[in-house]
This record gives structure tokens, C-alpha cells and sequence, in this order.
């Protein structure tokens, strides 16, 4: 009788090792593919990003992140008759234009609306930025709420991946889980026998 019992004890030790395993995974799994991080080798940034903030006459609120195929973009003032232009532009544009005041960049809101929204298409991989800025001739302050998804769809495909890995490692945990109850229950019958 005690050898079954010591095959049992360390047949329950290495099925409760295996699953403690495969949680192990499956949770690291999660937080290694989280949809809603990029990480590359040119930046390790957040590619969706949301916010209301104040934006005084002459100054701009921006977010950058690693984007390879295009950024899309919203944003509304606070006040109707305030609009607000959307400059796009890459790591040394960006520079030049926080430090000289010039650059090179696409126009994607003119200024002439309080509340707008697009998708730009970025001709190369790089660390882009989209600047929210506050030309209005009226010289006020203004609210603007806004959002900026950097490479939509590579957040789309790793939540994709992430579900697909997920729904094999539990697919495994619940096989494991099954198999286990079946051997115990095939050396609870052989005991008693």
C-alpha cells in the first residue's frame, strides 16, 4: 500500500507543479503581449493616447510613439468658435520646431475647426509626433479633449495573437486539468482493487 500512496503523492506534486506552470505562462503571456503596447526596437511607448487638457493661445499639447503604418487622430475645443491645427511630424522635425519654431510637417487641421478628426497614412517607420495647437486669432484659452492611436492595426493583430495564445493555454490548462482527474481516478480504482 505505500508504494501506490508514494506514487500518488508525487504524481499529485508534479500535476499540481505542471498547472502551477501553465498559469505561470498563460499570465505571462498576458502581460508580455499587452495590445495596447508597442514595443520596437526604435521605441517602447504607449500608441494610444486620450486626454483633455487647457491649451492657452500660441502653445500646443502633442503625444509620439513608434508608428510604421498611420496615426489616427480626434480632437474638440471646448469653445465652438475656437479651432485648432494638427501638425504631424517626425523625431527631428519635432525638434526643430519646439526649439526654432520651424519645421517640416504635415497640415492635417487647418485651424479653421473646433472639433475634427483623421488618419494619417506615415511614408516610413519612426517615431512620429501629432501636435494639437492653439493659432486661433482669438488669443483665447481653450479645453481640447483628444485622441491619437499610433498604428491601429498592430494593436488589432497583437489582441488577435494575445486571444489566439489565451485560448490555447487554456485549452491546454483544461486538457491538463481533465487528464488529471482521469488518472486519479484510474489509481483510486487500481487501490481499490
Amino acid at each position: 500500500m505505500k508504494t501506490p500512496k508514494k506514487i500518488s503523492v508525487s504524481l499529485s506534486s508534479r500535476n499540481t507543479f505542471i498547472i502551477v506552470l501553465c498559469i505561470m505562462v498563460s499570465i505571462g503571456l498576458n502581460f508580455s503581449f499587452n495590445p495596447n503596447q508597442v514595443q520596437n526596437s526604435e521605441s517602447d511607448m504607449v500608441p494610444k493616447t486620450s486626454g483633455s487638457q487647457t491649451l492657452p493661445y500660441g502653445y500646443f499639447l502633442g503625444a509620439h510613439a513608434y508608428a510604421s503604418d498611420r496615426i489616427e487622430w480626434s480632437f474638440e475645443s471646448s469653445k465652438s468658435h475656437i479651432g485648432i491645427t494638427v501638425l504631424v511630424m517626425d523625431y527631428d522635425n519635432y525638434n526643430n520646431y519646439r526649439n526654432y519654431g520651424f519645421a517640416t510637417y504635415s497640415k492635417e487641421s487647418d485651424g479653421s475647426l473646433s472639433s475634427d478628426s483623421g488618419s494619417y497614412k506615415v511614408p516610413h517607420g519612426n517615431e512620429w509626433y501629432i501636435l494639437f495647437v492653439n493659432k486661433d486669432t482669438d488669443n483665447e484659452v481653450t479645453v481640447v479633449s483628444y485622441s491619437v492611436i499610433f498604428d491601429p492595426s498592430l494593436i488589432t493583430s497583437q489582441l488577435t495573437f494575445v486571444l489566439i495564445i489565451g485560448g490555447v493555454v487554456i485549452g491546454s490548462i483544461i486538457s491538463l486539468v481533465v487528464a488529471v482527474v482521469v488518472i486519479r481516478r484510474r489509481h483510486k480504482k487500481k487501490r481499490s482493487v
